[in-house]
């Protein structure tokens, strides 16, 4: 089923549209959305909370646009949401990560611990890009910044990324 056709049957109150687009995406939602919470419990929370906002602001959907980057624009507004909420502060970023491992040995591993230490600035954009595929003008779309910021971001997460991994 085509996503134009899956959104006018969701603007006509079919809830198995709802349904089919929940299959569609609910795992590349939450898998983003951990990635910027870092809470299992909040990201399944919010993902859920990304289809009920489709669900009652669909006729807010431009048909321009491809409904994978609405659904993420969404997810990325209440991640963001979420983290102003909590009032992240950013000074882990400048802590060794060397240090981190050696005081916390269960912490998550390879990329994704290295991912967690990147401004959420940038690693939301690189999310997005390395791993799930959206390309920078989509990019732009859903974080609302001109494409050549998302670019910068991207470059700055793996200028930092590849910093954090040599332990400088």
């Amino acid at each position: 089923m085509d996503e134009i056709e899956l959104v006018e049957r969701l603007k006509k109150g079919d809830e198995e549209a709802i349904r089919e687009i929940m299959r569609a995406y609910k795992n590349r939602i939450f898998n983003f959305i951990l990635r910027i919470v870092k809470d299992r419990e909040k990201a399944l929370d919010l993902t859920q909370e990304v289809f009920i906002k489709a669900y009652f602001k669909i006729n807010t959907f431009k048909k321009d646009s491809k409904l994978s980057t609405w659904l993420f624009t969404i997810a990325s507004n209440l991640s963001r949401s979420e983290l102003r909420k909590r009032k992240i502060i950013d000074f882990i970023n400048m802590l060794s990560p060397k240090l981190l491992v050696e005081e916390h040995p269960g912490n998550s591993s390879g990329i994704e611990y290295f991912l967690q230490k990147i401004k959420p600035d940038y690693r939301i954009p690189f999310i997005l890009k390395e791993i799930e595929g959206f390309s920078s003008e989509e990019i732009a779309n859903i974080l609302k910044i001109p494409e050549g910021t998302v670019k910068s971001r991207i470059f700055r997460a793996k200028k930092t990324l590849r910093n954090l991994m040599e332990g400088r």
